[in-house]
């Protein structure tokens, strides 16, 4: 028995300008008591790239193979996350124009199997959860 999963992900030439941007990502309440095979991807901003595979092989009275491949590529980003300065009466000031938040609360309590999570917030970010079974029997 053979099986098999591939993943070829590419994030290229891309540019995030994040101008006054607010990223939240977030998982909250969610997914509790669950089971099996589990993959969540919550994702905020520009250019994320997640990915869950999962490959199951069993083979009767011979031999199984699993394979999980994945390729994951980030080329020529430009993230232009405004830091600028405002000169106010006796003092300047730095203002922040970019806001990214990932959170994970109240979720996956209680949960069996493969649990693969990915939460990104921002620009360019690449994850990946890969789980590969075999048996012979």
């Amino acid at each position: 028995a053979k099986a098999a999963t591939f993943a070829i992900q590419s994030s290229s030439n891309n540019r995030y300008d994040n101008d006054g941007t607010t990223n939240n990502a977030s998982l909250s309440g969610s997914l509790n008591e669950s089971s099996g095979n589990i993959g969540a991807n919550i994702t905020a901003g520009a250019g994320n790239i997640q990915n869950n595979a999962m490959t199951l092989a069993v083979g009767q009275g011979s031999s199984a193979e699993a394979t999980t491949g994945g390729v994951q590529v980030s080329y020529n980003n430009v993230s232009d996350n405004d830091l600028y300065t405002v000169n106010a009466p006796y003092r300047t000031v730095y203002v922040r124009n970019n806001t990214n938040n990932a959170s994970l609360s109240g979720s996956l309590n209680g949960a069996k199997g493969n649990v693969g999570v990915n939460i990104a917030s921002g620009n360019g970010n690449m994850q990946s959860n890969t789980l590969s079974i075999a048996s012979a029997q």
